[in-house]
C-alpha cells in the first residue's frame, strides 16, 4: 500500500484534492465495500509535532475506487482545510490498513503543504473520536446516586477570520452552551492563538449513547463543517483510600484486580503458591488465575455492563475487606452480588461433588472448567451479541434463571444438583438469555442484533412481558429464548434468511400485518412444488427450483440367493451374499486408532464380553435403490463391515443404528432412542435399528416442527412412530454373516420421504453406532453402561466410543 496521489512529499493540496492511497486488491477479497473501508484510517495533522494534534478523517469521509489500476484498488479521500497562513507548513497524512492477526497493519504516509481557502478552516478538537493508540475514545459519565450529570467541553479551532460557530447533534441529543472567551466585547468570542482561534461549548451529558456532532464555521469565504463520533459510557467512579484493600467493594482486593495471577505452575519455584503438580491444584488456585488482573479496582463495575467485577468473574463470597452493603450508585444492587453459578474446574477437590472431575489415575487437564459460568468484567458484551451482559443476567445474579438450579453461595456442590449447561433442555423455562451464548435458542439470530434488537431485554410489543402473544399485543421483535417465535415450524433465523416474516405462520401474525402463506411451513415461493417445511428439512433453498430428477436404482438382495439364483460349482455354490455392493457405494471407513483420550485401546468401549470386536465397525455402506414411479426398487440399503463379527452376535451382544439426516444437520430429532442415553447434534429424520436378523424399526420423525431437546426425551409425543419388519413402510430385512464380518439390511424407501427426504441420496448425512444388547435403564440391561452414553463404537467419533 502507499500513498499515489499526491505522489511527493512537500506537493500542496486543498480542500478539493483527492488523495488516493493505492493497495493490493488481495488486501479487498472477501469484503464488502463497507467492510474494506472499516479496515483503514486516515489521521492528519501537524507533522513537526505528530502525533500530537492528530484528527482523524471521518469514515463517511473514505470511498473505494475500485481496479483504479490494473494491480490495484484505491482509498479515496478529501482532507477539510489545512490551510493556517503558513504556506510552507508540513501537514503529515498517515493512512493505516488494519489486517487480521497476525498479519502486521500496513501504513503509508505523505507529507503536503496547504493552499489558501476562501472556505473557513474548521476542525473539531475535543471530543477526539480515537486515541493515540487507535482506540475509541470514550467519554465517562459518572453513575451516582440520583440523576447522573456530567459538563464535558467540547471545542473547535478555526481560522481566525471565521465569525460564528454553531454546533448540533445528528446523532442524539443534549444540551450546548456556548463559552465566550471575552465577556467585554459583545457576542460569543473564540480564544485567539496565533493563527488559530479556539472556540469552547459545554455540553451537559445526562445520558450514555452514542452521539454524532456537526460544528458549522461561518466567515467572509462562505460556509464550512467538520463532523465527530462521541461515545460516552456510564461508570460507577470511587474514590482511592489507601487504607481500604477494597476501595470499589466489589468483593475483589485491590491489588487482585490489577495483578495477573498465573496457574500455581508458573509462579517462581521459592514462592509459597508453585505447585509444579496440577494433580495438586485446588479449585481456587485455578479460579483465582482466571479472575485476577481482569477488572480496575476503582471500578465496581469496570466494563459498565451493569454487572459488578466480582459477580463477573464468579466470586461467590466477597473479600474480608469489602463493605457487601456499598451500593455506589444507589441502582438497588450493591457493589458485590455473589455468584449463584460459579465456576467449578476438573480439580481433584471436587471429585465426587462436582460431575465429570477426572480421578487421579486416569488425569486430566486441571485448569479445565467444568460447570459454571463467568463472564469478561472488561468486555460489556461478552458474547458480542450486540446485548450488554447486564442486560442479558437482568436480575444480576451470575446465573441464567430457569438453567438446571441455582447454587446458594454458602452451600457446597453435589453431584446430585442439576448442573446448569448453557442449552435449554426440555421441561426448562428461561426467563433470561445467556451472556456467554449470541444465540441463546439457536434459532440463527444472535440474541441482540438478530432478535432484541432495541436491547431492552423483553419482546418490543410484549406488553405484559410473558413472552406468550396475547390477542391485541403488536409484537416487532422475535422470541430469542424461543427458536420459532410465531411457532409454525421455521426457525426464525431461517426464515429471515430466505426473506420470510419470522412473526407470521402463514394463517395468523404477531405483529399486526395481513397474514401470507408463502411464510408459512406450506409456503412455496418457488413453485416447485417443495413447501417451506420440508424444504428447511432438506437444507435447500425455498426461493430456488430444488425439485428432484429420480433415478431408478439398482437392487441388492438381502442375504442368500435361492437355488434358481445361486452359482454352483461342483460341490460348491455360491448364494452370492454380499455380492451385489459396489465400490460406490462406501459411504466411509473408520480408522482402528482414532481420535480419543483412552484410543490406544482401539476405538471402542470395551465390555469385555467376548464380542468387542463384533461391535468395532470398519466400514459403512448405502444405496438407494429407486422410488417404483420411475422403475426402481422402493427400498434403501445399508451395509456395516467389522473388524470380526463372531457367530450370533445379534442374538443378544450387538444391535446397530444408523442415523439419517435429510439434508439440515441443524433440524431433528436430539436424543436416540432405546434409552441409548446420548443426543446428537446432527439433528435426525429416521432412525434405522437393526436387532438381528430380519428384526429390526425405522424411527420416522413425522412431525418436524416438533422435536427433543434433551437425552431421553419421549420421542413419540413429539411426533416419531416406529415401524418394524411387520409394519407397512417401515423395516425390511437384515443378514449377518460371521463369514464375511459383515451386516445388509434394507427399509423401505417410503420411510425417508414421509421423514422429509426429497429423495436425492447425496443430499443424506449418516451417523452410525453400535451398542450392546439391552440398554435399557430400568431395570438396567446388560448394555446399559451407568452414568455415560451406551455407545461401544461410532465412526471417526472416538471421544464417544473410548474407555
Amino acid at each position: 500500500m502507499f500513498i499515489a496521489y499526491p505522489p511527493n512529499d512537500g506537493a500542496a493540496i486543498d480542500d478539493s484534492y483527492v488523495v488516493k492511497a493505492y493497495f493490493s486488491k488481495i488486501l479487498a477479497d472477501g469484503l464488502s465495500e463497507g467492510d474494506l473501508k472499516a479496515r483503514f484510517r486516515v489521521r492528519y495533522g501537524p507533522d513537526d509535532s505528530w502525533p500530537a494534534g492528530v484528527q482523524i478523517l471521518d469514515s463517511a469521509a473514505l470511498s473505494i475506487a475500485y481496479n483504479e489500476t490494473a494491480e490495484y484498488h484505491a482509498l479515496a479521500f478529501t482532507l477539510p482545510n489545512l490551510y493556517d497562513g503558513r504556506p510552507e507548513f508540513l501537514h503529515r497524512i498517515e493512512v493505516t490498513h488494519d489486517r487480521p492477526d497476525p498479519l502486521a497493519d500496513l501504513t503509508a504516509t505523505r507529507r503536503v503543504t496547504a493552499l489558501p481557502s476562501t472556505k473557513p478552516r474548521i476542525t473539531i478538537l475535543q471530543p477526539q473520536e480515537f486515541g493515540s493508540d487507535g482506540k475509541p475514545v470514550e467519554i465517562i459519565l459518572p453513575d451516582g446516586p440520583g440523576a447522573d450529570s456530567l459538563d464535558y467541553t467540547v471545542r473547535v479551532e478555526t481560522d481566525t477570520a471565521t465569525t460564528t460557530v454553531d454546533l448540533a447533534f445528528l446523532l442524539g441529543s443534549g444540551t450546548l452552551t456556548p463559552v465566550d472567551a471575552d465577556d467585554v466585547t459583545p457576542g460569543i468570542q473564540p480564544e485567539i492563538v496565533g493563527s488559530s482561534a479556539f472556540w469552547d461549548f459545554t455540553w451537559t451529558i445526562t445520558q450514555p449513547g452514542s452521539y454524532r456532532i456537526e460544528a458549522t464555521a461561518t466567515g467572509p469565504g462562505g460556509v464550512n463543517t467538520d463532523r465527530r463520533n462521541a461515545t460516552v459510557i456510564y461508570r460507577q467512579i470511587v474514590g482511592d483510600d489507601p487504607n481500604d484493600l477494597d476501595d470499589d467493594d466489589d468483593g475483589l482486593a485491590d491489588f487482585d484486580e490489577g495483578t495477573v495471577t498465573p496457574l500455581p505452575n508458573g509462579f517462581p519455584t521459592d514462592d509459597s503458591r508453585y505447585k509444579p503438580n496440577p494433580e495438586n491444584w485446588s479449585n481456587s488456585d485455578v479460579h483465582v488465575h482466571n479472575a485476577y488482573g481482569r477488572s480496575v479496582p476503582l471500578l465496581p463495575d469496570s466494563d459498565g455492563d451493569g454487572l459488578p467485577d466480582g459477580l463477573e468473574v464468579g466470586w461467590r463470597t466477597p473479600s474480608s475487606d469489602t463493605n457487601t452493603a456499598t451500593d455506589s450508585n444507589g441502582d438497588g444492587f450493591p457493589n458485590f452480588i455473589g455468584d449463584l453459578d460459579p465456576p467449578f474446574y476438573n480439580t481433584l477437590d471436587n471429585l465426587g461433588s462436582v460431575p465429570g472431575v477426572n480421578s487421579a489415575s486416569e488425569g486430566g487437564d486441571r485448569a479445565k472448567q467444568l460447570w459454571g459460568s463467568t463472564t469478561d468484567p472488561g468486555n460489556p458484551d461478552s458474547d458480542g451479541d450486540g446485548l450488554l451482559d447486564g442486560i442479558e443476567d437482568a436480575n444480576a445474579n451470575g446465573w441464567i434463571d430457569g438453567d438446571g438450579a441455582s447454587l446458594a453461595t454458602i452451600d457446597p456442590p453435589t453431584l446430585g444438583r442439576s448442573w446448569p449447561n448453557g442449552r435449554i433442555d426440555s421441561g426448562e423455562t428461561w426467563t433470561e438469555t445467556s451472556p456467554n451464548d449470541a444465540d441463546t435458542d439457536d434459532d440463527g439470530l444472535s440474541d441482540g442484533y438478530g432478535e432484541d434488537k432495541d436491547s431492552s431485554g423483553t419482546i418490543t410489543g410484549d406488553t405484559n412481558e410473558d413472552r406468550v402473544w396475547q390477542s391485541g399485543e403488536i409484537w416487532t421483535e422475535t422470541d430469542p429464548l424461543n427458536d420459532d417465535t410465531d411457532g409454525d415450524g421455521l426457525p426464525d433465523g431461517w426464515e429471515v434468511r430466505f426473506g420470510f416474516n419470522p412473526l407470521d405462520d402463514g394463517t395468523s401474525t404477531l405483529d399486526g400485518s395481513a397474514a401470507k402463506v408463502e411464510n408459512g411451513p406450506n409456503g412455496d415461493p418457488d413453485g416447485d412444488e417443495i413447501n417451506n417445511i420440508s424444504e428447511l428439512l432438506a437444507g435447500t433453498d425455498p426461493r430456488v427450483d430444488n425439485s428432484v430428477i429420480l433415478q431408478p436404482g439398482e437392487e441388492i438382495v438381502i442375504g442368500p440367493v435361492g437355488d434358481a439364483d445361486a452359482i454352483v460349482h461342483g460341490a460348491v455354490t455360491n448364494r452370492q451374499i454380499f455380492t451385489d455392493w459396489k465400490i460406490d457405494d462406501l459411504v466411509v471407513l473408520d480408522e482402528f486408532e482414532g481420535d480419543g483420550s483412552g484410543n490406544q485401546g482401539g476405538d471402542t468401549y470395551l465390555g469385555y464380553d467376548g464380542h468387542d470386536t463384533s461391535r468395532d465397525m470398519v466400514a459403512f455402506y448405502a444405496r438407494d435403490g429407486g422410488d417404483t414411479s420411475v422403475g426402481g426398487t422402493g427400498e434403501f440399503y445399508f451395509r456395516v463391515d467389522f473388524q470380526d463379527l463372531k457367530p450370533y452376535a445379534e442374538e443378544g451382544n450387538l444391535d446397530l443404528y444408523v442415523l439419517v439426516d435429510t439434508g439440515n444437520q441443524s433440524v431433528g430429532e436430539y436424543t436416540l432412542p432405546d434409552e441409548l442415553d446420548t443426543g446428537t447434534l446432527m439433528r435426525w429424520e429416521a432412525c434405522v435399528a437393526v436387532y438381528q436378523s430380519n428384526n429390526g424399526a425405522v424411527y420416522v420423525d413425522t412431525n418436524p416442527a416438533n422435536n427433543t431437546t434433551s437425552i431421553n426425551q419421549d420421542l413419540f409425543s413429539k411426533g416419531v412412530v416406529r415401524r418394524d419388519q411387520t409394519s407397512a413402510d417401515g423395516f425390511r430385512k437384515a443378514w449377518f454373516d460371521s463369514n464375511f464380518d459383515a451386516v445388509e439390511f434394507s427399509i423401505d424407501r417410503k420411510a425417508l420421504t414421509d421423514a422429509g427426504w426429497l429423495g436425492d441420496p447425496a443430499s443424506l448425512n449418516f451417523q452410525v453406532i453400535t451398542v450392546r444388547d439391552g440398554t435399557q435403564n430400568s431395570p438396567r440391561g446388560a448394555g446399559d453402561i451407568g452414568g455415560r452414553t451406551d455407545i461401544r463404537d461410532t465412526i471417526y467419533d472416538d471421544w464417544l466410543a473410548e474407555d
